[in-house]
């Protein structure tokens, strides 16, 4: 038991190494912050994604979703968002030529990763969901 304990702690030491700490308590920040603002940050993601979604199963808005089930996949896409910020870390930390980028490039690359984690979740979910 001991021994698996110390194999985990080893493992989440990489969250809180001097490069990681920052996009860590981003990360954990944003989770907070979805629960508080109640799935908003999950639903402002809903737009960027709908190209997508028009595109795949001809969806124009919101409104054209069936079901109950939209406000919780906000939530959720909320929460699956707040791991992008910890996505993008281990992405700059493995990447060391990424730090020699000027930061509006590493703004931009972290909306990139944000939309696609956050399409693909709405993609994912609407093609579950849909009926």
């Amino acid at each position: 038991m001991l021994q698996t304990l110390a194999v985990l702690l080893e493992a989440f030491s990489f969250c809180f190494s001097p490069s990681m700490k920052y996009f860590t308590f981003g990360s954990m920040a944003a989770f907070i912050l979805n629960f508080l603002l109640i799935g908003i940050p999950g639903l402002v993601f809903f737009y960027p994604a709908l190209p997508l979604l028009g595109s795949l199963f001809g969806i124009r808005s919101i409104d054209a979703l069936p079901g109950d089930w939209k406000w919780p996949t906000a939530v959720v896409v909320g929460m699956l968002w707040s791991l992008s910020f910890f996505l993008f870390g281990i992405l700059r930390s493995f990447v060391s030529s990424l730090n020699q980028w000027p930061s509006f490039l590493l703004v931009g690359l972290y909306l990139f990763i944000t939309c696609l984690v956050c399409s693909g979740c709405w993609v994912i979910a609407v093609a579950i969901n849909r009926t």
